[in-house]
């Protein structure tokens, strides 16, 4: 039995901050079951609105269900050659099949992360596709083993889109470790350091606002507003303020390189595009 989809749609919301005007964005919401019952039971995968797809791994019973997030598209092999090498999809890893054994299928799959769901702590998870959030819960696990069949269930899922605030950035499980959390870290632990980011204006037909704050620095990339801003206190009390319009992407590649360099005790550097704003450092 493959995936199945009992009901899914979309539905239309307001979103609006006090930074921007509001706009009219289509968020995706669904129920879809994962029945381990079938002989393809690792074909079994949860969709999220074809962004991201998760897939069934051994680690189920009747109170739990593990899904793997693969970081390539799984290769499906019918009949395995013994001694043959097979690549391992998104990876420079081999495998290679021994001699003497019948193989009746594999699959080869590359998993960056795991995701745990249970019926105690880990009901629902709040997962990151890009800059679109996705609250995945386990509403329920049906038993459905038989003398037959010892390991079928059916996992029933509810899936719903949310506004991508920061705090759900922040917390969001992602398929990689790219996310504001991993650049939050310098702003509160270093008083003298820096950060570079390439970044593109816009993400799926939407303008790509990012913003970090921590450790009483700030940085705030708004194509929308045509505007970077980089903020922070010294040692001393003084606030800086490094904000500077956003031109044009050199060769209109819609990307901007920015950088920002800071030292507590002296001031600030914000770069964009090769373009240097400073207060306090030379």
């Amino acid at each position: 039995m493959g995936n199945t989809i009992i009901q899914s749609g979309r539905d239309t919301i307001i979103n609006g901050s006090s930074d921007r005007s509001k706009s009219l964005r289509i968020i995706y919401s669904g129920r879809q079951v994962i029945d381990t019952s079938g002989s393809d039971i690792f074909n079994q995968t949860l969709d999220l609105d074809n962004t991201a797809t998760l897939r069934l791994s051994p680690h189920f019973d009747n109170t739990l269900v593990e899904l793997s997030w693969p970081s390539a598209p799984p290769l499906t092999i019918s009949q395995p050659t013994p001694g043959k090498t097979y690549k391992m999809p998104g990876t420079d890893q081999v495998v290679e099949f021994e001699n003497g054994v019948t193989y009746l299928g594999a699959q080869l799959m590359a998993s960056r992360r795991n995701v745990l769901f249970d019926t105690a702590e880990h009901q629902t998870q709040v997962l990151r596709v890009q800059d679109r959030i996705f609250r995945v819960k386990l509403d329920s696990i049906q038993d459905k083993r038989t003398s037959n069949h010892p390991f079928s269930f059916e996992y029933t899922f509810i899936i719903s889109e949310t506004d991508p605030t920061y705090e759900y950035m922040r917390r969001a499980i992602a398929e990689d470790d790219y996310g504001p959390e991993k650049y939050l870290r310098p702003f509160r632990e270093y008083p003298e350091g820096g950060l570079g980011f390439h970044l593109p204006e816009t993400t799926n037909n939407r303008a790509n606002i990012v913003r970090l704050q921590a450790g009483g620095k700030a940085f705030l990339f708004d194509p929308a507003k045509r505007q970077v801003t980089f903020r922070m206190t010294t040692a001393a009390g003084r606030p800086i303020t490094l904000e500077h319009p956003l031109t044009p992407s050199p060769n209109g590649s819609g990307r901007h390189l920015i950088v920002m360099v800071w030292d507590e005790q002296k001031g600030a550097k914000l770069a964009i595009d090769g373009h240097i704003f400073r207060d306090g450092l030379d």
